[in-house]
């Protein structure tokens, strides 16, 4: 895990006049304007740009509550946008980065003194807040940060429960480059762009990645969901299809959702310009019905890092069940001087969601198709 960094004031050409003048979304809009028009001031900061990494953005929410603003600057004024603070994409050859966001502390600007100021800087973190609360090292007990790293810090919290939860499912003793392949997919599956955020088109995808965590697989699944956790490995211009059991229910018109998180470490060939070696991705799952375009990101871009995850949903019914898969390949081709015969981990999330209000008991259901696939030798 790798915070993107933070970039310590906001330089407003316009001057920060024109931002103080707006509120509610006009000035959330306008300071995403400003993000966008000086980014390359505000690029990721080393090693955020490493290719088999996880990127944490710093998202600009906190639970610290309502706070008395005094002589500080909300930028987003309510509004939920990325926070201003956090440095933003796009990682080696255009790759989406960061990967993902956390809450990293609402961020307030000291309030300009004259008019004609062109730079906002933080304000000095209160006692009272907002932002995240953090242990202090100044002999009080908690204290309020701000920025990308306390974001990194909480979804390594999560990833640490992750492997737990990892350790669990498995059927196997682990490799540390399976582990931490499949911690990678998990945390990074749960991902979701909020409906709320606002962002300025020119900076889609690399400022939010593929989203925030929207929930944590850690604690498992609800009984209108199922979630399978694929590790294996491939090697140069193979592909390994990976099939998910549908259960029954499905026939009903409502919404559905289809998840998918392929995450690798690719080996590294620092001397050629395409660097990474090992280039994975999947085709879009068949077996389902039409899904059409993933949300959020595109595949295009999506393709270009070590983390591939695309969400699908359908409101139609869909005419297979029990009996029946989903199918997902994965698929391998080298670059950058290739892999000469090296193989590569890889770890697969897909995961079924279906509305509540269907009444299909998914878990139930693929969980049963799952456990009798499992080959018994009866000589053992």
């Amino acid at each position: 895990m790798v915070s993107a960094g933070n970039h310590r004031s906001l330089l407003v050409p316009s001057g920060v006049d024109t931002l103080t003048a707006l509120n509610g979304a006009k000035r959330a809009d306008a300071v995403n304007a400003v993000v966008a028009e000086t980014t390359p001031r505000r690029s990721l900061l080393s090693p955020a740009e490493s290719m088999n990494a996880l990127t944490v953005g710093a998202l600009n929410a906190d639970e610290a509550g309502p706070v008395n603003l005094g002589y500080r600057f909300d930028p987003a004024d309510g509004e939920l946008i990325v926070n201003p603070m956090s440095a933003v994409g796009a990682g080696n050859r255009r790759s989406v980065k960061p990967d993902l966001l956390a809450p990293g502390g609402r961020a307030l600007f000291r309030a300009p003194v004259m008019s004609g100021e062109t730079e906002l800087f933080p304000a000095v973190q209160s006692a009272q807040g907002p932002g995240i609360r953090v242990a202090a090292s100044n002999g009080a007990e908690e204290a309020f940060t701000m920025g990308s790293s306390p974001a990194a810090a909480m979804v390594s919290r999560e990833a640490a429960r992750v492997v737990d939860s990892i350790l669990d499912l498995a059927d196997r003793p682990l490799t540390r480059s399976e582990l931490a392949v499949a911690t990678k997919a998990f945390v990074a599956h749960s991902v979701r762009l909020p409906d709320e955020l606002r962002v300025h088109d020119a900076l889609r995808p690399f400022a939010h990645g593929y989203g925030a965590p929207a929930r944590t697989l850690a604690d498992g699944c609800e009984p209108h969901e199922a979630s399978i956790l694929f590790v294996g490995n491939v090697g140069a211009e193979e592909q390994v299809a990976l099939s998910f059991p549908l259960p029954n229910g499905l026939q009903q018109t409502g919404l559905k959702r289809v998840t998918a998180t392929l995450a690798w470490l690719s080996p590294i060939n620092w001397r050629h310009r395409q660097y990474r070696r090992a280039a994975l991705d999947f085709s879009k799952p068949t077996g389902f019905t039409e899904l059409g375009s993933a949300l959020d990101v595109s595949s295009n871009r999506s393709k270009r890092g070590t983390l591939q995850h695309a969400v699908w949903e359908v409101n139609r019914a869909i005419g297979v069940g029990s009996g029946n898969t989903f199918d997902l390949t994965v698929h391998c081709k080298e670059q950058a001087g290739g892999l000469m015969g090296a193989r590569v981990d890889f770890a697969v999330v897909l995961s079924l969601w279906v509305a509540p209000t269907l009444g299909v008991d998914v878990y139930t259901q693929v969980q049963q198709q799952v456990s009798a696939r499992v080959t018994v030798n009866p000589g053992a």
